[in-house]
């Protein structure tokens, strides 16, 4: 089923992408553009209906690489990505299809306090274990749309379907296996009125994840004289149970909707689009039957994210804001303790400015996030706020026809506040692995330098386009925190990271 889908997603994302999409066949350098494509890939039920047919994609294969001690306490010192993503969009007669495809392969190393498949820093119930170790990870996301226009403008019905499957082990006992999938329906309303369109859809979706232990040795899963290989169930934050399954099964449903809303004209673009979604995970014991199952935990996520983005274009120039933001409030229900036990909040709000033209881009961008956890059986208590400023600036080398693309971007983050509460008396082995590292990282207040380059070759071997693209994000330290810390030293932290690839447009 799975090789079906995979088969349906790369023809519907690359068959027949060539047609005339824009008047401005330059995709890779061309920045409004860019902004533009990438909004329709992610909502493709705001997608223009033409009087002509058109195709249009792209493809990226790409390799990424991370190292550093500069790491939350469940994040792995060394991360390798292998990733290969596809997007299109095209107009059949009456049709407006689109689709995506994304696949990737991680590769982690030295990494502790966690036996999950997904990193989820919201959700309660998983496992995790202090033994470090070697992870491999698997992941497949698609999408399909299917939009009818043929009738009335006003009145365009569509869906999109969403699958998404993902698979986790490591080599080192305890070992994980990670098995999930998650799949949703968003049927949807388009209603386009000349410069104007308005989307209006909601979405349901189901997805079940199943995490089995085992150990190879079976000396490390009987004798306590290898504490470090202990595996706990973490039940919140901070109340956590010692070797208590075997096997750990979740359940979600997903239930929500979307509203968007795009104006073009000649100087002018606006796309935004909102989105809510109420998301039900039971974890349990046992194989779901179709009446009646032993759950440990209900946990209720309520979603809502936002995006913006506005073009005023003149000529060559540009200027580009785009807006977006999420909120995320989660509360589980503990079956054994029969009482709401964990509580979580998360903000996060970005906008990004960018002036543009033939040959410079410039720009700034702020972010801000804050994040709550409140556990009650265990006492726990942590929040903390981040804000984030960088400044851009991209130079476009102009080679005969090719382009050779500069980036610069300085960015420092602050630490607004960062509080933790923990009675000495409900101090364990999550709160010394995981609790307290985490306080400490969120102290820090590092300097990220950003330096891209990129080199455009466009229309080659009878593609639009061609991009070769190095991405390096080096951190540091301008002023290190004097203050005492609860795990690590502050002198250890640092990071590396680089990203190579090669991008078509079709």
């Amino acid at each position: 089923m799975k090789f079906s889908f995979s088969i349906i997603l790369i023809f519907l994302a690359l068959a027949s992408f060539g047609q005339k999409f824009s008047d401005n066949d330059s995709l890779f350098w061309n920045l409004p553009l860019q902004k533009k494509l990438h909004f329709h890939y992610d909502n493709p039920n705001m997608v223009k209906f033409r009087e002509h047919n058109y195709n249009i994609g792209e493809a990226e294969l790409s390799f990424q690489h991370r190292e550093g001690n500069y790491r939350r306490a469940q994040q792995a010192h060394l991360q390798n990505i292998a990733n290969f993503k596809a997007d299109g969009i095209s107009q059949i007669d009456k049709f407006v299809v689109s689709g995506s495809f994304q696949f990737d392969k991680v590769w982690e190393d030295s990494l502790a306090n966690t036996l999950q498949g997904e990193m989820d820093d919201l959700s309660p119930f998983y496992f995790f274990v202090q033994k470090a170790g070697k992870y491999e990870r698997q992941n497949f996301v698609g999408n399909v749309n299917v939009r009818y226009a043929g009738k009335f403008s006003l009145l365009q019905p569509g869906i999109v379907f969403k699958y998404h499957s993902h698979w986790t082990t490591r080599s080192v006992d305890p070992r994980p296996n990670v098995a999930s999938v998650a799949i949703k329906f968003n049927p949807y309303i388009t209603a386009q009125l000349q410069n104007h369109r308005l989307s209006l859809g909601f979405s349901y979706g189901y997805g079940d994840e199943e995490n089995t232990i085992t150990y190879k040795n079976r000396m490390f899963s009987t004798s306590m004289l290898y504490p470090e290989r202990i595996y706990y169930t973490n039940q919140g934050f901070g109340f956590i149970s010692q070797r208590d399954s075997s096997s750990l099964r979740r359940y979600d449903t997903y239930l929500g909707g979307n509203l968007g809303y795009t104006l073009e004209k000649e100087y002018l673009q606006l796309y935004s689009v909102t989105s809510f979604e109420r998301k039900v995970t039971n974890s349990t014991y046992d194989t779901k039957l179709r009446q009646r199952y032993f759950k440990r935990s209900e946990f209720t996520l309520q979603s809502v994210s936002h995006n913006t983005l506005l073009m005023l274009n003149k000529n060559v120039a540009s200027h580009i804001l785009e807006l977006n933001a999420a909120y995320h409030n989660g509360r589980d229900y503990n079956y054994n303790l029969r009482a709401a036990n964990y509580l979580v909040k998360y903000y996060n709000v970005e906008l990004d400015y960018s002036y543009t033209n033939e040959r410079w881009s410039w720009g700034g961008s702020t972010a801000w996030s804050s994040m709550e956890k409140t556990d009650a059986a265990s006492a726990h208590h942590h929040q903390y706020s981040l804000l984030s400023l960088s400044i851009n600036a991209k130079r476009f080398w102009h080679i005969a026809d090719h382009i050779l693309e500069t980036e610069l971007r300085p960015q420092y983050t602050f630490k607004l506040n960062n509080k933790l509460s923990v009675p000495s008396t409900q101090v364990n082995l999550f709160t010394t692995s995981v609790v307290y590292p985490d306080f400490d990282y969120f102290n820090l207040e590092p300097l990220m330098l950003h330096l891209n380059i990129a080199y455009n070759i466009p229309s080659v071997m009878k593609l639009r386009g061609m991009r070769l693209f190095l991405r390096n994000q080096i951190l540091t330290f301008v002023n290190k925190s004097e203050k005492e810390t609860m795990s690590l030293p502050v002198e250890d932290a640092q990071m590396w990271q680089v990203q190579a690839g090669i991008q078509f447009s079709l």
